[in-house]
């Protein structure tokens, strides 16, 4: 059986694979087919996740899913990995009470949230302490925008990831991690890092593996932006 996909790098600020981006695709024309993003995401379930081991596409990378709203609250994400998926709530999802609770739940379960496309807007305030990574549009948003955003957050964004999103060449890459430098990384004595894991069952994101804590580059780099292509 034939299905297709569009599997989208997301890179680490050295240039290396960090995980995809799983995309739905009908056919050889890299382009969103005319459904629905329900369809979507429920056929890319089944041929990538159900009908064969999701290793034989991602290898042992985490695969990024665009979920739309009456999916998360439907409850069948409860059939993937939670340490081989990253749950993307699409920007179009109503950040409600019944969306709350269903992320709660999720969290609970072990399952690691992002924020795509994110819109910064105040009615996702209140979910940011489920919120594991959030993906800012590297060109829908300003710079300004994001970096007044971060600020004004700071207190609620200290165990978030952030991702910037259409990063399409070298240049846009070099300039989004020259800013990165400038704005997000955290200043000496002032330690953001969490002895937590990114994903359940992986090392704790401060500590290098050798049982000692990492040192101040390590710990910068960790603060780095992941960045996705297109």
């Amino acid at each position: 059986m034939y299905s297709f996909v569009a599997r989208q790098p997301i890179l680490d600020a050295k240039m290396r694979t960090y995980a995809y981006e799983l995309l739905f695709r009908q056919g050889l024309s890299n382009a969103f087919p005319n459904i629905s993003s329900e369809k979507a995401t429920i056929t890319l379930l089944e041929e990538q996740f159900l009908s064969q081991p999701i290793e034989s596409l991602v290898g042992d990378k985490i695969s990024f899913v665009n979920f739309p709203y009456s999916l998360i609250i439907a409850g069948i994400i409860d059939s993937l990995p939670a340490q081989k998926v990253v749950i993307e709530i699409l920007e179009d999802a109503t950040p409600n009470d019944t969306l709350l609770k269903s992320v709660m739940d999720l969290k609970e379960r072990h399952y690691t949230i992002a924020l795509d496309d994110f819109t910064m807007d105040p009615a996702w305030d209140r979910f940011l302490p489920h919120i594991d990574i959030i993906k800012f549009d590297w060109r829908l948003s300003s710079h300004q925008e994001i970096q007044d955003y971060l600020t004004s957050h700071a207190g609620q964004m200290d165990h978030i990831k952030c991702l910037a999103e259409k990063i399409e060449t070298k240049e846009e890459f070099e300039k989004a991690m020259a800013w990165v430098e400038k704005y997000c990384k955290p200043q000496e004595g002032h330690d953001y890092n969490e002895d937590r894991p990114l994903f359940p069952g992986t090392p704790m994101t401060t500590f290098n593996g050798k049982g000692k804590g990492k040192n101040r580059k390590e710990k910068d780099e960790d603060w780095e932006f992941t960045v996705k292509t297109m």
